[in-house]
């Protein structure tokens, strides 16, 4: 287990498992009340989700949540940082990415299924300290951006 930071905010310990598998995510543990909820979040967008809490009848009232969720969201590139570093992955590989021009927001899009012209990404790094994701396609392209700047359809 890995810290990302504790929350000021409600106090939940928020770290990555090293047994945790894709997609990237967050777990908040708050013992006390005895409560763990995960968060998924992504190296292409910006969004946070709240997936579930365990078990629903401790779980914390939403505006709770919803302060967590903000400081995830305001925490996001340590989450990345050390969702890359326990796990190694972007959870990006096999995914289909269709490209508009590189380097500018909005210049990737990753697609749930085959539309029009698309490339396979091979392997996915993350750079954390420029915040880079470089992407190395089955086609022998390679594309950099920042990691939040593209889309997920």
């Amino acid at each position: 287990m890995a810290e990302v930071f504790v929350s000021a905010r409600t106090g939940a310990q928020v770290v990555v498992f090293s047994h945790d598998h894709c997609p990237p995510h967050v777990s908040a543990l708050k013992r006390r009340e005895a409560w763990l909820a995960r968060v998924g979040f992504s190296f292409v967008t910006d969004a946070v989700a709240l997936w579930d809490i365990e078990p629903l009848r401790n779980a914390p009232r939403r505006r709770e949540i919803g302060l967590l969720l903000d400081e995830i969201q305001d925490d996001l590139a340590a989450c990345r940082r050390v969702w890359w570093s326990v796990q190694g992955t972007t959870c990006l590989e096999g995914r289909l990415a269709k490209a508009q021009e590189f380097g500018q927001p909005g210049s990737l899009t990753f697609l749930a299924r085959r539309r029009g012209s698309v490339r396979q990404v091979r392997t996915a790094v993350y750079d954390s300290i420029g915040e880079d994701l470089t992407l190395d396609f089955n086609d022998g392209s390679r594309a950099t951006i920042k990691a939040g700047t593209g889309d997920e359809a």
